[in-house]
């Protein structure tokens, strides 16, 4: 067996940054849709805020508009994942090009360069809603522990990107794959503190949100940015974070190498 050297890395890695440099250049391509996002954007968030200021003591207003900023770029975050992997396999195969993407690399490190167009999106995106939160509403924007946020955040996208490539290599024979996601959404962010904190939500859905694995980065982004406490002791919900990226991660591969073979052996009819 030859010896594992740099150039055999990068060509293993090939797909991965092949794939990471085509969808930075696809996002960056479509203008006039991220122009339409940074108008439509604050007014979503006033939306929001003013609603929660409706009913706020004067007292609680700063924290809670600290956490809604936060919330809104996980949100960003989450909703860039499950729309691009979600449905990344299901565009190849409308396009024709599975069959292709497979032959020439791996299914799986495709999949994963696209991870650079979600932290484009979210970098900019939160950058964004950042400055907008601090200029419009004066809200403190300070990161209690950058370093624990920048780990936590990495965690974070490694659950995102496991759940959605798992929900896609499920999903991607079907026509509605966008109906499934509309409806799956919203649902997962609350149970999974990305919306509202783990840790307020009501007895109910804090049992949901323990069994789920995005719950573990995101409160950890959330306790990170402002302070907040956690769901659960600190150490442990470090712990289970980084075991939940990894399941994750681990799953989706066996969920994506799944779908390599079916299509190899043609046992996936072309469209349903």
């Amino acid at each position: 067996m030859g010896a594992y050297t740099p150039r055999k890395l990068k060509e293993a890695l090939c797909p991965a940054l092949i794939s990471a440099w085509s969808e930075v250049m696809i996002y960056f391509r479509y203008r006039a849709s991220m122009v339409i996002g940074l108008i439509t954007t604050p007014m979503w968030v006033l939306f929001f805020v003013l609603n929660f200021n409706l009913f706020l003591p004067a007292a609680y207003r700063a924290a809670v508009q600290r956490s809604l900023m936060w919330s809104f770029i996980f949100l960003e975050m989450f909703s860039e994942a499950i729309w691009n992997l979600g449905m990344s396999l299901r565009r190849m195969k409308e396009m024709g090009i599975i069959e292709h993407v497979i032959a020439t690399g791996s299914l799986f490190l495709t999949l994963l360069g696209r991870l650079s167009r979600i932290i484009t999106d979210t970098v900019i995106y939160g950058f964004y809603m950042i400055l907008f939160f601090y200029i419009a509403l004066g809200v403190d924007i300070s990161i209690k522990s950058p370093v624990l946020f920048i780990v936590s955040a990495m965690m974070a996208l490694a659950s995102c990107f496991g759940f959605s490539s798992i929900f896609s290599s499920i999903s991607y024979g079907r026509r509605n794959v966008a109906a499934l996601i509309n409806i799956l959404q919203f649902p997962v962010m609350i149970a999974s503190g990305i919306i509202l904190p783990a840790w307020i939500l009501p007895p109910q859905l804090k049992i949901i949100a323990v069994a789920s694995p995005l719950t573990y980065p995101f409160d950890l982004m959330r306790s990170a940015a402002t302070g907040e406490p956690t769901l659960l002791d600190f150490h442990l919900e470090f712990l289970l974070s980084l075991l939940s990226a990894t399941f994750m991660l681990l799953l989706s591969k066996k969920f994506i190498d799944r779908v390599e073979k079916k299509e190899m052996k043609g046992e996936v009819p072309g469209t349903l």
